[in-house]
């Protein structure tokens, strides 16, 4: 009976979660990004240029419609216009500073720090170096079926 209370709690906190309006944590890095993941997307951050690929699930109207944006930094609000799976290319706002195009990145010199409204997962596939072109790539898993949540990312680099 114990094992069902806990489960229905916990389905209970998942959809009021994700439906909850999301107020991220204070900002600590140099760039954050705050966006409505369902499913699995790749964000691609190159410099001072981010992109999103879909790879699994799509959002459906709103979404597609570039109706919710993504965040940069709170200041910069971009509205994706998509084809098929991959999104535009947007270059950062002035004064967001763009990631480093020289040197080698990885976690001991460069923090990605997350929160999210739902149970996804956050995966870094590749921080910059010189054999990716200097691009980080982030890989938010939300494929569970309790629908869209906001992400937070916090970036930072010594």
């Amino acid at each position: 009976m114990n094992k069902i209370l806990v489960l229905f709690a916990i389905l209970i906190t998942t959809l009021v979660t994700g439906c909850t309006t999301f107020i991220p944590p204070e900002k600590e890095g140099k760039v954050t990004i705050q966006a409505l993941v369902d499913g699995r997307d790749l964000i691609y951050i190159k410099g001072d240029k981010i992109c999103i690929q879909h790879m699994l699930n799509q959002f459906i109207g709103e979404y597609n419609d570039s109706k919710i944006p993504v965040s940069i930094n709170g200041n910069d609000l971009w509205h994706p216009i998509w084809n098929e799976a991959i999104s535009d290319e947007h270059k950062f706002a002035d004064g967001i500073p763009a990631l480093p195009t020289t040197g080698s990145w990885d976690e001991s010199n460069m923090r990605i720090k997350y929160v999210t409204t739902g149970l996804g997962k956050i995966e870094i596939v590749t921080y910059p170096n010189a054999d990716n072109n200097y691009t980080l790539t982030i890989k938010a898993d939300d494929h569970l079926p309790s629908g869209a949540h906001w992400y937070f990312f916090d970036i930072d680099w010594e």
